[in-house]
């Protein structure tokens, strides 16, 4: 079970990668495809129960196609430099070995939090270039997700008396999508929800810099 937990987590961190790059370049279509199957392949690394055999040649045909679709001369969208800055935040994950896979409680959270966040990013691009609130709607449902995700994780460290901080890439996509919504926010005009994910943005980076395990703390 736990070599069937690493193929789906390895192909779940693939095709995130894939489409991060697709997204990069303008191929909206293919990015949402890769990243959506990135999710099922994530969501089937804690379902093992649940699959068959076949899945893995599905994953392998979806990676190959989401591959292809990066090589091939289509219709992509340029962006603007406010909507680059927003790629600039999506995550990738690290190259790894058949070897190398951790399939930890944490690191499956972590997965999860980090393809969710990236979709998150891509219906807020999405619904900032074809200015549809409903695109935007999404982004926040799936940034509510991943902020319960991260939280979750937090209580679990507490309760395992690991320290109440956040490994980094977590912590990262925390203040990410505290971001992501307060931007979601003001761009539907809710605009004190919009203050309140700033001002949760704001404590989670003071508590975090003014920690005692922070290498930015005062001695």
């Amino acid at each position: 079970p736990n070599n069937m937990s690493s193929f789906y987590l390895r192909a779940a961190m693939n095709l995130n990668n894939v489409g991060i790059s697709l997204l990069e370049v303008g191929k909206l279509s293919p990015a949402s495809t890769a990243l959506q199957d990135a999710l099922e392949a994530m969501k089937c690394s804690v379902r093992l129960d649940e699959e068959q055999p076949q899945r893995h040649m599905v994953f392998d045909q979806k990676l190959s196609r989401a591959i292809t679709a990066l090589q091939t001369e289509e219709s992509s969208i340029s962006f603007f430099d406010q909507y680059l800055l927003l790629t600039a935040s999506l995550i990738r994950f690290p190259p790894c070995g058949p070897h190398e896979m951790p399939t930890s409680r944490i690191n499956i959270h972590e997965g999860c939090a980090i393809v969710l966040h990236n979709l998150a990013l891509f219906y807020q691009l999405n619904g900032l270039h074809d200015n549809q609130s409903i695109l935007m709607r999404k982004s926040l449902s799936l940034c509510h997700l991943v902020y319960s995700i991260v939280l979750d994780v937090r209580e679990e460290q507490d309760d395992q008396d690991q320290g109440h901080n956040l490994p980094t890439r977590l912590l990262f996509i925390l203040v990410n999508v505290l971001n992501c919504m307060g931007q979601v926010h003001s761009y539907l005009g809710e605009h004190d929800l919009a203050q309140e994910c700033f001002r949760r943005l704001n404590t989670t980076l003071a508590e975090t810099l003014f920690s005692p395990d922070s290498l930015l703390a005062a001695p």
